[in-house]
């Protein structure tokens, strides 16, 4: 409470904090979404990479996340060739490794949790 000697003590509206209290998480899970990005790292004939993209999709499902995924075999993936050659498929949230061999559904949901 603010006390003014002109005016008396200052009360500011419950429903007023509150709305900009909600106003601001909305705003945090907007700006974590929005900085959300996935790598998935794969190489062909990879049956592990199969269903650790399933388990991607199915978590992401209608999120508007952006997945990069990166063939480690061609291209510019060739870089990572020699760090995940035995471990793929691999999973990077934001630049950072979540999972290596495969994607728990649970724990990428968590991760994932306010991104929508």
């Amino acid at each position: 409470m603010i006390c003014r000697p002109d005016v008396g003590p200052l009360r500011w509206p419950t429903v007023h904090a509150n709305e900009c209290f909600q106003r601001s998480i909305r705003g945090a899970r907007r700006a974590r979404f929005m900085d959300t990005r996935l790598t998935f790292f794969t190489k062909p004939d990879c049956e592990l990479c199969d269903a650790a993209w399933f388990v991607v999709q199915k978590v992401v499902g209608r999120r508007s996340i952006p997945i990069d995924i990166v063939d480690i075999s061609t291209g510019e993936g060739k870089r990572w060739e020699a760090e995940y050659a035995e471990h793929i498929p691999v999973l990077h949230i934001n630049g950072n490794e979540f999972c290596r061999h495969r994607v728990v559904e649970k724990e990428l949901r968590h991760a994932l949790k306010g991104c929508e």
